[in-house]
């Protein structure tokens, strides 16, 4: 018997990215583009993928940095689930799916996702932000950054893994 213990929400990448975008609702259209502008005005804001392994070790470093870190639940918080981590990478980076994404203000990394991209889909499996930042809402601007680059890559899905918490659902 298999039961369903957690709904992911998902994001079904038809059409084009201003059409998606227009669905979005107008308070969080607004908001994303208020905090992005106010990021701007600090420096040159950057989205930075990469697909090798090696990136894994500053994303693990961010994540560390916030409540995962305190609550020791970050990536690396433990060897084994670090070693799990980066098993993970160099497993999918044969393959060709491993994302490693950086939201970077002026090069220093404020968000990221360890994401896998593969059979047209984005799996945003982990993800953490600089709490330095938390007033321009780093996470969601990955989230909405991410998903803009889905649609360039004419992607079919975009899955925001882990719980239906509901920033993920203002998105879906």
């Amino acid at each position: 018997m298999v039961s369903v213990r957690e709904h992911s929400p998902s994001v079904s990448l038809e059409g084009d990215w201003r059409s998606y975008e227009r669905g979005l609702s107008g308070n969080l259209r607004r908001d994303l583009r208020r905090r992005r502008r106010r990021l701007e005005e600090r420096g040159t804001v950057s989205l930075e993928v990469s697909d090798r392994p090696s990136a894994l070790a500053e994303a693990f470093a961010l994540e560390s940095m916030g409540w995962k870190g305190r609550r020791s639940s970050a990536m690396q918080s433990r060897s084994n689930t670090a070693s799990f981590y980066g098993e993970i990478a160099g497993w999918a980076a044969e393959r060709g799916w491993l994302r490693l994404v950086f939201l970077r203000l002026d090069g220093r990394p404020l968000a990221f996702h360890y994401a896998l991209e593969a059979g047209g889909s984005y799996y945003a499996l982990k993800g953490g932000f600089d709490p330095a930042f938390s007033a321009y809402s780093p996470g969601a601007l990955m989230i909405y950054a991410t998903l803009e680059r889905a649609f360039e890559e004419r992607l079919t899905s975009y899955e925001l893994l882990g719980g239906d918490d509901s920033y993920k659902r203002r998105f879906a």
